[in-house]
């Protein structure tokens, strides 16, 4: 008998939500009779009397499932669940709800595919943690982590014994977000020192910056800007943030050296930076057209551009909003963007389910579920 499959990570943020995208469009490849649950998610979208979590909605829409959408997203809290409490009548009522709908959807599947939120323990003091309700549908957990973290070892350690308490098996690890230059490094280094741990390695997956990098049009969303030009190019997408809060002479020395791809955030009235900008950004396309210096521009302060530089603006082609908030609020709300993979951006879609095809290896994570 196959074991149900638990996905979980070392943290928030860690790109679980599309590794399971692309797990279970893999899988559905091999056996198309898979279910798929979100038990513990957030109250994201609110339908008539529905409350379903958004990544339970990609995944029931890219994926094509054919069950109930909130028995596949049973139990969604606010925003921050994990700082509170459940009092044991809740708590048992979640319960209840969590292990209704697990059996609905796994009546006549092959197995069930779990997606939980954040690392092992997350929802511990609600008495749901991921250990838990991994244990209470007897599946086994496999872990994504980040190439980013200096330590990715410690972390998926830290997790391992979380689960042990459960009696859950770690059948694996997924590192995710990794640089090409560090690939080898991880083959070379972290996978034995996972292998003593009794850990398989079962996937590298590379960066996708076209994941994490919000494009224009999503700032836009995120900030409630209007847009002043250059809506051609809304789908321009900002690598870095450079706040303009220098005078022009520093600025020019900054963007000179500056890595391409950049989001200008600045004061409408700040002209002098404005122009440097745009200055600097016509070079660099001179010396070469493939490297832009900006993305876009955003104008903060609720300040339109001075009438002399609309038409430079325009004729940028650069996509340019206007922020009503001041540079340091818009500029952290910016930073601060999760990029949710649309069902209907088909470009993202294919990317994360091309993407784990060849980097993680499924018939070896299949085996893992199958053994005893």
């Amino acid at each position: 008998m196959t074991s149900n499959l638990y996905i979980s990570a070392t943290r928030p943020g860690e790109g679980k939500t599309a590794i399971t995208l692309g797990i279970m469009a893999a899988l559905q490849r091999r056996l198309p009779n898979i279910g798929f649950i979100k038990p513990v998610g957030h109250r994201d979208i609110e339908r008539r009397y529905l409350s379903i979590d958004v990544d339970t909605l990609l995944v029931a829409k890219v994926c094509n499932l054919h069950s109930n959408l909130q028995d596949s997203s049973p139990v969604t809290l606010d925003p921050g669940f994990p700082d509170r409490f459940l009092a044991e009548e809740e708590r048992q009522q979640a319960i209840g709800e969590i292990i209704g709908s697990f059996q609905r959807v796994a009546e006549g599947r092959d197995f069930v595919v779990i997606e939980g939120s954040g690392h092992a323990a997350v929802g511990h003091n609600l008495g749901l943690s991921n250990g838990f309700l991994a244990s209470l549908m007897q599946a086994k957990m496999l872990l994504v982590t980040s190439g980013a973290l200096q330590h990715p070892v410690d972390e998926i350690a830290l997790n391992k014994v979380f689960l042990e308490q459960w009696g859950v098996p770690l059948l694996g690890v997924i590192i995710n977000r990794v640089k090409p230059s560090d690939e080898p490094l991880i083959n070379q280094y972290t996978r034995p020192v996972l292998a003593d741990l009794g850990i398989e390695l079962l996937g590298v997956v590379p960066e996708m910056p076209e994941l994490i990098e919000p494009t224009m049009l999503e700032v836009r969303s995120e900030i409630d800007a209007e847009v002043f030009s250059g809506r051609s190019n809304l789908g321009n997408r900002p690598r870095r943030i450079l706040v303009g809060a220098m005078t022009a002479e520093n600025a020019f020395s900054r963007l000179e050296e500056a890595k391409p791809g950049n989001l200008m955030v600045t004061p409408g009235d700040r002209t002098d930076l404005i122009l440097a900008g745009l200055l600097c950004h016509q070079r660099r396309l001179a010396t070469d057209p493939t490297k832009n210096l900006l993305a876009g521009i955003v104008l903060t302060g609720g300040i339109a551009p001075h009438e002399a530089i609309r038409t430079l603006l325009r004729e940028s082609e650069l996509p340019v909003l206007l922020a009503k908030e001041d540079s340091f609020v818009t500029a952290s709300r910016i930073g601060e963007i999760v990029v949710r993979i649309d069902p209907a951006d088909r470009a993202r879609v294919k990317l994360i389910i091309d993407t784990i095809a060849r980097c993680v290896d499924v018939e070896r994570l299949l085996a893992q579920l199958a053994e005893d």
